[in-house]
């Protein structure tokens, strides 16, 4: 294969697994809300915790979504111990002309507080969920979603726009 091929197929790559992060996005947030409105409701005894893990998956596929997008388009994620920060921080600054801001400056305190609630979770192992912190971070998703789901759209709109871009060269 050609150095055009490979880009190539690795576009189509990255194409393809950004439209299952948006599906997995999405389905996240029904279950968000779902969880959130049992909880509030006080229906359903595990609520707390099956919201607790959507909350988890919710932020882990937008992250991979933009771990891929800059791997792809930048051949290497941030470094160090704080990668999962920088990472963000990087996203949302434009790399013109390789690339735009893959994220909205204005989502990243909605991305930090979903970042630091899955650390507390995956190092959680001896505490109970407090109810009123996860549907705060319920409607902080309630809140960003709309835009977060616009900078995935935007996202995917440029990854195509650059696909297109390698056949025309072809």
């Amino acid at each position: 294969m050609t150095a055009a091929e490979l880009t190539y197929a690795a576009i189509l790559r990255l194409l393809r697994d950004l439209h299952r992060d948006q599906a997995a996005i999405g389905q996240q947030a029904e279950e968000i809300e779902r969880q959130a409105a049992k909880l509030a409701a006080g229906l359903d005894g595990s609520a707390a915790a099956v919201l607790a893990l959507a909350l988890h998956h919710y932020f882990t596929a937008f992250e991979t979504a933009l771990s891929r997008a800059v791997r792809t388009l930048e051949g290497e994620l941030p470094e160090g111990p704080d990668w999962h920060l920088a990472l963000f921080a990087h996203a949302a600054m434009p790399l013109e002309p390789l690339r735009p801001a893959l994220v909205s400056r204005e989502r990243l305190p909605a991305l930090s507080e979903l970042r630091r609630f899955r650390h507390f979770l995956r190092n959680a192992y001896a505490v109970t969920l407090d109810p009123a912190r996860l549907v705060d971070l319920a409607n902080l998703v309630r809140v960003n979603h709309p835009g977060l789901v616009e900078d995935l759209s935007s996202l995917l709109r440029f990854v195509e726009q650059v696909r297109d871009r390698l056949v025309r060269l072809e």
